[in-house]
């Protein structure tokens, strides 16, 4: 993390940057649709600056994932389920920026690769936590899109992850009766991010 903050100063062509992100995420697989379980993330990375169109970045953080369903007696509903995933992030990212004009916010795209090393994983219901099921798979990877304005330090973006890797594969259907045999992470947010 030194070094990231540290890369200023040794090179000015690197730039730290941190950035914080709050979003709906869901489990495909798990056969609860919606975006109903609310999380974080947070980074801090170093970005390569140039005068070219294209950059890039790298970082480290924390990111929440999971998916939940909330009982709904009035509907029928008397279940309740939840997955809250923690895992430390290293993004890998290409930046493709607009040239920043005078006094206007300059758009950009941001895609790539998020590693993940999963860190914490609880899996509960009505009842409490389930624990004859398979484990979240230790590592994993998403593909990533943001889309955001940035005006001088400041950045606003949407965000979009995707899991490349499975979180989960589940080997015994008659213990997952309501899942299929692949998991995967689905994420939709909003940050913001500030370059120093």
């Amino acid at each position: 993390m030194i070094a990231i903050f540290s890369a200023k100063a040794q090179r000015p062509s690197f730039e730290p940057s941190a950035q914080l992100m709050v979003y709906g995420s869901q489990i495909d697989g798990d056969k609860y649709g919606g975006y109903d379980k609310g999380n974080i993330a947070f980074h801090i990375q170093t970005e390569r600056i140039n005068r070219r169109l294209l950059q890039w970045a790298i970082g480290l953080g924390y990111a929440q994932r999971g998916s939940v369903r909330k009982a709904d007696p009035d509907n029928g509903v008397y279940t309740q389920y939840k997955i809250a995933l923690g895992y430390i992030s290293v993004p890998i990212k290409l930046i493709l920026k607009q040239k920043a004009k005078r006094n206007k916010p300059a758009l950009y795209a941001e895609s790539g690769l998020e590693l993940l090393t999963l860190i914490s994983s609880t899996e509960s219901d009505e009842i409490g936590t389930i624990d004859n099921r398979e484990p979240f798979q230790r590592f994993t990877a998403d593909a990533l899109l943001n889309l955001g304005l940035q005006q001088k330090n400041w950045s606003v973006f949407i965000g979009f992850r995707y899991s490349l890797l499975p979180a989960r594969i589940l080997e015994n259907t008659n213990l997952n009766y309501d899942s299929n045999l692949m998991q995967f992470n689905n994420v939709v947010g909003v940050g913001i991010k500030r370059n120093f």
